[in-house]
């Protein structure tokens, strides 16, 4: 299953997108012991002072990226462009060795991230604005 979800007043909320596949026993063994999907989800444990700290320098980081301001509106042609931008901007921010630094950004092309050319469209069908924003709180 993949989804999206939020916590708003202490409730964690649908917000995105949601698939679903029929049930596998063995995916699911394979997924609990998968200590990459495990650290994906981390971030679920709002009381954990690590993950505050990180979500802290990178709403300070995204907010340097966008005038101050934790929504941005955007034409749709630039979104992928600004989150491109604030991903390599908050990197930088972590005082990484040029190696690790170069390692992550080809990681992260090999995912498929970053593989459009500035101002193409990478959201056909959506409105011609868009909006992106920062929560870095869950809400008690």
């Amino acid at each position: 299953m993949f989804l999206g979800i939020s916590r708003w007043k202490q409730e964690w909320w649908f917000s995105g997108t949601y698939f679903r596949q029929v049930f596998n026993p063995d995916l699911i063994l394979d997924e609990k012991n998968s200590f990459e999907s495990r650290k994906e989800v981390a971030f679920l444990d709002h009381k954990k002072d690590v993950a505050t700290k990180i979500l802290q320098s990178q709403l300070e980081a995204f907010k340097q990226c966008n005038n101050g301001s934790q929504i941005a509106f955007l034409p749709k042609t630039s979104i992928q462009e600004f989150y491109q931008n604030y991903s390599e901007y908050y990197n930088s921010t972590l005082d990484l060795p040029e190696e690790e630094i170069k390692a992550a950004n080809q990681r992260l092309k090999d995912a498929g991230f970053f593989n459009t050319k500035k101002g193409e469209n990478i959201f056909p069908e959506a409105a011609e604005t868009g909006l992106v924003f920062f929560q870095s709180k869950w809400r008690m």
